[in-house]
């Protein structure tokens, strides 16, 4: 038989007691320091909310530049409303229907590609044009333009509206000799 008394225990359960922390009794701060920590809280509760105005007004002013709300700015002078023109009629033909055409000249050229305006300019891939003469009578102007490739000479009637230059009409041919 095996006299265990003697031996020492392989897993002891004592463990070290933590010492008692002394805390200081509670007590309400001076009032002073009362008045800086209400005064430092409101000047971060202003802080933070200016923070959050700034970062909306950048957001919108960027959201604005980029392009994230549709603007009606029509070009200034019949020349640029042609630059518009040639530009969009590649790149952006809802652009043309919508902003450089009059609704009832988009409306032609949706009837003549037999669905949208959109669809007659799907198959413009670049254009040149040279310029034969300008017009200007009031707030109607005549440009005079010929296709580089193709000579097809055409007249286009523009509109000037308050915000800018609108094409109203298109013509086969000369209308300024």
């Amino acid at each position: 038989m095996i006299d265990r008394r003697g031996m020492a225990r392989a897993h002891s359960h004592w463990r070290p007691r933590p010492r008692e922390v002394q805390r200081p009794p509670f007590s309400w701060p001076a009032p002073g320091r009362r008045r800086l920590r209400a005064l430092s809280v409101r000047m971060w509760a202003i802080a933070g909310l200016f923070v959050v105005v700034l970062t909306l007004a950048c957001v919108g002013v960027l959201f604005r530049s980029v392009g994230g709300s549709p603007t009606r700015v029509l070009p200034a002078t019949p020349r640029a409303w042609l630059d518009a023109y040639d530009a969009a009629a590649v790149d952006s033909p809802a652009r043309v229907c919508s902003q450089l055409f009059s609704a009832e000249l988009a409306d032609v050229y949706a009837r003549a590609a037999h669905g949208s305006c959109e669809r007659y300019f799907s198959n413009v891939y670049s254009r040149s044009l040279k310029i034969l003469g300008v017009s200007r009578a009031g707030a109607t102007a005549v440009l005079d333009l010929r296709e580089t490739a193709g000579h097809v000479e055409w007249a286009v009637v523009l509109d000037r509206g308050s915000s800018g230059w609108r094409a109203v009409a298109l013509f086969g041919g000369h209308l300024l000799r």
